[in-house]
């Protein structure tokens, strides 16, 4: 069997040939995946697009909460107002002077203005009975209606 020798323009040939085969192979391979990362990323804007519609909702909804949580306390800051005058007998009209955080702190104040004003409920019904001499409660009725009861 004779050894096939190659001369130097057929061996280049030869070896550009291969190198040029690879070089197309490469770059196709190479164009496949930068069309893949195209769509990769054109699939990432989207899905940053899609979800930032949910981070929107998020905040709205967060901020939602709080004002909500916000007016809880102040129901139950009211409430604790209302309970610890009633408690201590203060007017109504009192509660808004009452200061604090704390059910204690609303108790302490509380205590401080009832010391203050010294003020005591009004009954919740009248103490005093109707007169069974019919002339003292005639002369009562008059005087009930000249002042418009």
């Amino acid at each position: 069997m004779e050894e096939k020798t190659f001369t130097q323009e057929e061996l280049d040939k030869i070896i550009n040939e291969r190198l040029d085969r690879a070089q197309k192979k490469h770059a196709d391979e190479l164009s496949k995946k930068d069309a893949e990362i195209d769509k990769l990323n054109k699939d990432l804007k989207d899905t940053k697009e899609k979800y930032q519609g949910f981070d929107d909702e998020k905040a709205k909804y967060a901020k939602e909460i709080d004002e909500l949580k916000g007016k809880v306390k102040g129901y139950e800051t009211a409430s604790a107002k209302r309970k610890i005058a009633d408690e201590l007998g203060l007017d109504s009209k009192a509660i808004e002077f009452i200061a604090g955080e704390t059910e204690e702190e609303m108790k302490k104040s509380a205590e401080k203005l009832k010391a203050l004003t010294g003020a005591t409920p009004p009954p919740l019904a009248s103490t005093e009975t109707k007169p069974i001499d019919k002339v003292e409660s005639a002369f009562m009725e008059l005087n009930d209606r000249l002042k418009g009861n």
